[in-house]
């Protein structure tokens, strides 16, 4: 069952002693948490921050996930703000594993599933925003083909992109909504890195190239990924909001 799924069937309210667990293994980390923040200790960090299996809090036991609630997804990130941790792992953990979970499964969704569970992949979601737009849905690029096959597009300020191994964009195949998986690596993928906040770059991609059959991800609809999924209605934000009250209080 898909994490939205799960969500939107209703969850129980979780036992505070799972919370405070919870919220003890992220001041345990933060004690240890070294002060220098380079490259190979950002590295280390992502490394810890899987093993303790929180980067696949959602996702689906079978790919190496907890298949917890929101609720405690909550709790994590907001012990991990207290601890002054600013690296965006809910832009991988959340919004990066939410999408892919609501793609069509099969061997390149289910295998990028389980090394972002791991901590071995970086899968980004890279959408453009645009004034004006309908909210409840992100601007997806229609795929045109030239002759050759060959497609073209950019998009820009791409948060983690100095980490990212996989760019995943939205885009439209002859009607169809999905992702376009494009591995870093990828010949025709160009990435430029840009000064952002917090001493962490943005990145720019542009593709000029074709993207293999098994690369096209589908999803159910365009609203699967309106925002953060994203849309006023969601049952996540939901989820998140009756969180917020119950801690409140």
């Amino acid at each position: 069952m898909g994490i939205v799924q799960r969500v939107e069937g209703g969850q129980e309210q979780e036992a505070p002693d799972l919370l405070d667990a919870v919220r003890a293994s992220v001041r345990s980390f933060a004690k240890t948490r070294p002060t220098q923040r380079d490259a190979a200790a950002l590295a280390d960090e992502w490394q810890q921050i899987a093993a303790a299996g929180w980067l696949g809090l959602l996702a689906d036991e079978t790919l190496g996930g907890s298949a917890m609630s929101t609720e405690v997804m909550a709790a994590l990130y907001e012990e991990l703000g207290r601890a002054g941790v600013t690296t965006p792992y809910s832009a991988v953990a959340v919004l990066a594993l939410v999408a892919l979970d609501q793609c069509t499964p099969g061997v390149v969704r289910d295998e990028l599933l389980a090394a972002l569970s791991a901590g071995t992949a970086c899968p980004v979601l890279c959408w453009q925003d645009q004034p004006n737009r309908d909210e409840r849905t992100l601007p997806f690029e229609t795929l045109s083909h030239d002759r050759t096959g060959t497609i073209a597009f950019r998009r820009c300020l791409i948060d983690l992109a100095d980490r990212a191994t996989h760019f995943c964009v939205p885009v439209d195949r002859d009607g169809t909504p999905g992702l376009a998986v494009i591995a870093r690596s990828d010949p025709y993928l160009t990435l430029t890195l840009v000064p952002g906040l917090a001493d962490r770059p943005l990145g720019q991609i542009e593709f000029s190239g074709a993207i293999p059959a098994d690369a096209f991800l589908p999803l159910p609809d365009r609203e699967a990924l309106a925002p953060p999924s994203c849309s006023r209605a969601s049952p996540l934000r939901r989820s998140f909001r009756g969180y917020a009250r119950r801690s409140t209080r």
